[in-house]
């Protein structure tokens, strides 16, 4: 790439997975409300997430970089579990998705600046719990690893054991859609064309 390359998040989860593409980047994370509006379906919450993260993410929009903003939540029938508030609310929400399947719902924004071109996208992955003991549960509270975890599990986790099955890519479970990057980054010229 051309340009810098900026993550707007704080993930850990993310930066990993971005440093795996061997991108160099910076991380400014960035803090936005993260309330879902009236009537507002999860496709269009996580791509509007993204994108304001991707603009609270620009000290200066004349400045030349390319901005990624992310978002990832998990929806469990029409309900958007988002990360829970305390353990008695990451015990709720994976007692909620024991032994069923769920949504991870990932929305991409990138901006170019100071062209002010974007390109964003949704990624889904369908994913399934074993049922789960009540027991398990509170050993994996026990972690702490559900803190700040939409749904509150981590898949890269000793959660990973909660897994049955998925449908879709592992990435965007962990917090960025690797097979979305690159499509958003073709839209925007920026990556290797399509053969």
């Amino acid at each position: 790439m051309d340009r810098p390359l900026i993550l707007a998040s704080a993930s850990p989860r993310r930066a990993e997975l971005l440093r795996t593409l061997g991108v160099p980047f910076s991380q400014r994370p960035s803090c936005i409300p993260e309330e879902i509006r009236t009537g507002e379906r999860p496709e269009q919450f996580v791509l509007r997430l993204a994108v304001e993260k991707a603009q609270a993410g620009s000290a200066d929009p004349r400045t030349r970089c390319l901005i990624l903003g992310c978002d990832t939540v998990v929806v469990s029938g029409s309900r958007i579990l988002g990360k829970p508030r305390d353990r008695a609310e990451g015990r709720e929400m994976l007692l909620t998705l024991a032994g069923r399947s769920h949504l991870v719902l990932s929305g991409l924004a990138l901006w170019i600046l100071p062209e002010n071109q974007w390109a964003f996208g949704v990624s889904e992955t369908k994913v399934t719990f074993h049922p789960l003991p009540a027991a398990a549960v509170e050993s994996y509270l026990s972690t702490e690893e559900y803190r700040d975890k939409a749904g509150a599990y981590a898949l890269q986790g000793a959660a990973a054991l909660f897994v049955d099955r998925i449908e879709g890519s592992a990435t965007n479970v962990i917090g960025l859609p690797l097979d979305l990057l690159p499509r958003l980054l073709r839209q925007l010229g920026l990556w290797f064309p399509e053969a």
